[in-house]
């Protein structure tokens, strides 16, 4: 039986990444907090299918989900107008211009207007 060569595989505490993730920590700061290198955490980040990149994934979308909730309750809680109209623009597709896309498109004549 052949030995393994290298060093031994990193294991990784799975909450630390994902608390990693939820600040959307950079590579060099990974490597550091997790004490490894930055190429080991290139290597698990390009790995999709690995419990390590799923971990930091599910942080950064828990992190997506708080700051969702803190903008929805400014909103509706705070009736903090500009963020209703940062939403509706966001999510719901609405814009400032009421014509929409469609404005390019529209030809106005005005009578007793010289082209």
């Amino acid at each position: 039986m052949p030995k393994k060569r290298g060093r031994p595989r990193k294991t990784f505490n799975l909450n630390e990444v994902e608390m990693l993730g939820y600040f959307h920590a950079t590579y060099d700061t990974m490597a550091s907090f997790l004490d490894c290198s930055v190429d080991t955490i290139r290597k698990n980040m390009n790995d999709i299918d690995s419990e390590f990149y799923k971990a930091y994934k599910k942080g950064i979308n828990s992190m997506k989900m708080k700051l969702s909730e803190a903008q929805l309750n400014s909103a509706l809680k705070d009736k903090n107008v500009t963020m209703q109209i940062w939403l509706g623009k966001n999510y719901l597709g609405q814009s400032d211009n009421p014509l929409g896309e469609e404005e390019d498109n529209v030809s106005i004549l005005f009578e007793g207007w010289d082209d």
